[in-house]
């Protein structure tokens, strides 16, 4: 008996093309976790240069960033133009706005 969901059920995944986030004028980027806006917009967070992206899902493009004091581990979506950011140096959650 399965208890996935029908649209989640073996078989029904496919692997969809790479998207590539850059910001123009950094080195390597650590992506820890990701938060889905809506079909075209991502929060992403970077690990290695402690910012917190607005990236547009279709062309990878990013839209707006924010500098976080500590290093971005998990972000949540918490609708309305908010999302929580575990920050894992500093062990503590911060709010930001979109």
């Amino acid at each position: 008996m399965s208890v996935l969901p029908p649209a989640l059920s073996p078989g029904s995944l496919s692997r969809q093309r790479d998207l590539v986030v850059t910001s123009g004028n950094e080195g390597r980027i650590e992506i820890p976790d990701i938060a889905v806006l809506s079909p075209s917009r991502l929060l992403v967070s970077d690990y290695t240069s402690y910012t917190l992206r607005l990236v547009d899902s279709v062309n990878g493009g990013v839209l707006s960033q924010v500098s976080l004091p500590g290093e971005p581990w998990g972000v949540c979506h918490l609708g309305d133009g908010g999302a929580a950011v575990a920050l894992h140096d500093v062990k503590k959650i911060t709010g930001q706005v979109y």
